[in-house]
């Protein structure tokens, strides 16, 4: 996620409708910056009370997933990563909330994906850690470390992230 805070500090973004998601590779397009922001706040790693507190009192935070399983995802409380099995963290994701059960994540694969594009994932595993043997796919900043220690399902709790200094780069757009 650092990436594209880093980005999005420097560059900016556009909004959705501005720029779909398209599901297959293309070049970036020029774009108009909306928004921007001043930083970010990275989370403590693998600590779900932190990162629930983050989110009750900060809002929706930025995460870095494993959704190799999440393709066939239809509905209800997901818990196909985390089973003694290694990970890779390979996608970003926005937690948008939470009861005691499961984690309330947001994909960007649009509305016919998951439950109407949201995935709900398992809190059974927050005190659990696996490792992430490729950082290079889900976080990629340097000193790449041969592994990664990460926590809960999918490893929601690895990589939690938030912006802040939230500005419109034009007029008109409620921030």
């Amino acid at each position: 996620m650092e990436l594209a805070f880093n980005f999005t500090v420097q560059e900016g973004i556009a909004l959705e409708s501005d720029m779909p998601y398209t599901a297959r590779d293309q070049s970036c397009p020029s774009f108009k910056a909306a928004v921007k922001a001043a930083g970010y706040v990275k989370n403590p790693v693998n600590d779900a009370a932190a990162f629930e507190t983050a989110l009750a009192t900060k809002g929706p935070m930025s995460v870095t997933v494993a959704a190799g399983s999440w393709q066939l995802y239809g509905g209800g409380i997901f818990q196909g990563c985390s089973k003694g099995q290694d990970e890779t963290l390979d996608h970003g994701v926005q937690a948008v909330g939470y009861t005691k059960d499961y984690w309330i994540v947001r994909n960007s694969w649009g509305p016919g994906w998951g439950e109407k594009g949201y995935i709900r994932l398992s809190r059974a595993s927050d005190a659990q850690t696996f490792i992430n043997k490729d950082p290079a796919d889900g976080t990629a900043c340097k000193p790449l470390p041969k592994s990664q220690t990460i926590g809960g399902e999918c490893g929601i709790l690895f990589d939690t992230s938030y912006p802040t200094g939230v500005s419109a780069a034009s007029e008109g757009i409620v921030v």
